[in-house]
C-alpha cells in the first residue's frame, strides 16, 4: 500500500459533501430548537374572571370557559410586552358577551402577571380592551 485512498477521488468528493450537509442540517435544526417559543404550564393561570360588561370566564387546564362552556383552548407564553394567553381561535368582548370565531386570526390575552394573574385583558370590537379580573372561586 502506498497510503493512498481505496476510494477513487470523486467518491471522496461525494462524501466530503454529504458530510457538510449533514453537519449543516444538524446545525440548523439544533438552532431551530433552541428558538423556539416555549410554552409555560397551563395551570399557572386556571381560576375565575369577571368583567363588568362581559361577563365571567374560567380558566382551567389550557382551556377557556364561559358559563361552562368550553369556548378555546390556550397556550400561556411570554414576549417583551409580558406574559399572555394564547387561544387556539379569535376571542374577543363585546357589550353583550364574549365573542368566539374561528375564521379570525386569534388575539393575544394580556395577563398582568404570572403566576395567577390577577387581569386579563381581552380584546374589543372597537380595537380597544376588556378587563377581567379575578373573582372568588365557583363552587364546583
Amino acid at each position: 500500500m502506498d497510503g493512498r485512498s481505496l476510494l477513487p477521488p470523486y467518491t471522496r468528493r461525494h462524501w466530503i459533501v454529504l458530510a457538510a450537509a449533514m453537519l449543516a442540517l444538524a446545525l440548523l435544526a439544533a438552532s431551530l430548537w433552541a428558538s423556539r417559543t416555549r410554552s409555560l404550564p397551563g395551570d399557572s393561570t386556571d381560576g375565575d374572571f369577571a368583567s363588568d360588561c362581559c361577563g365571567s370566564i374560567t380558566l382551567r387546564d389550557g382551556n377557556l370557559y364561559a358559563d361552562d362552556t368550553r369556548l378555546a383552548g390556550y397556550v400561556v407564553l411570554r414576549d417583551q410586552k409580558g406574559p399572555y394567553l394564547l387561544p387556539d381561535r379569535f376571542i374577543g368582548t363585546l357589550n353583550t358577551g364574549i365573542e368566539t370565531a374561528g375564521n379570525r386570526p386569534p388575539r393575544p390575552l394580556r395577563l398582568d402577571r404570572l403566576p395567577r394573574p390577577n387581569h386579563i385583558l381581552f380584546p374589543d370590537a372597537d380595537g380597544g380592551a376588556s378587563l377581567f379580573r379575578r373573582s372568588a372561586a365557583r363552587p364546583r
